[in-house]
C-alpha cells in the first residue's frame, strides 16, 4: 500500500535588499520559485516592490517585498527554509528579512489586504 502524496496551500513573503538590480531580483524570484515548482505548482507571485520597514534592519528602512503562494508537499517550505538563509549570508537579503512560509494564513488577505503600506 503507497501513501497518497498530501500538499497543501502556503504563502512564502519575503523581502530583498532594496538594492539589488531589477536583473538579481528576477534571478532570486525565478530561483525561489523554481524550488516550488519542482515539487509543487506556483498560484501566484505578487511582487510588491519597495516599501518601508517598521523599524531598520542592517541600517536599511526599505526592503523589497514579494509574496509567493503555492500548492506543495511539506517538504518545500522546508526547503524554502533551507535555502533563505544561504541566500541572507550572500547579502542577497538583509539579516533576518525572510517572512515564514505559512499554512492556513493569507499574509495578502488578512494582514495586508493592498500589501504592506507604502513609504
Amino acid at each position: 500500500m503507497t501513501m497518497a502524496k498530501i500538499n497543501a496551500n502556503y504563502e512564502a513573503l519575503y523581502i530583498l535588499d532594496p538594492s539589488l538590480s531589477e536583473e538579481q531580483i528576477a534571478a532570486l524570484v525565478a530561483r525561489f520559485q523554481s524550488v516550488v515548482e519542482a515539487n509543487g505548482t506556483v498560484s501566484e507571485v505578487n511582487e510588491w516592490g519597495k516599501r518601508r520597514l517598521a523599524y531598520p534592519i542592517n541600517d536599511l528602512m526599505e526592503g523589497y517585498y514579494v509574496l509567493m503562494t503555492f500548492n506543495a508537499a511539506a517538504a518545500v517550505p522546508a526547503e524554502l527554509d533551507r535555502i533563505f538563509p544561504d541566500h541572507r549570508r550572500r547579502d542577497a537579503f538583509p539579516d533576518r528579512l525572510q517572512g515564514p512560509v505559512r499554512r492556513g494564513h493569507s499574509y495578502a488577505q488578512q494582514d495586508f489586504p493592498d500589501g504592506p503600506s507604502g513609504p
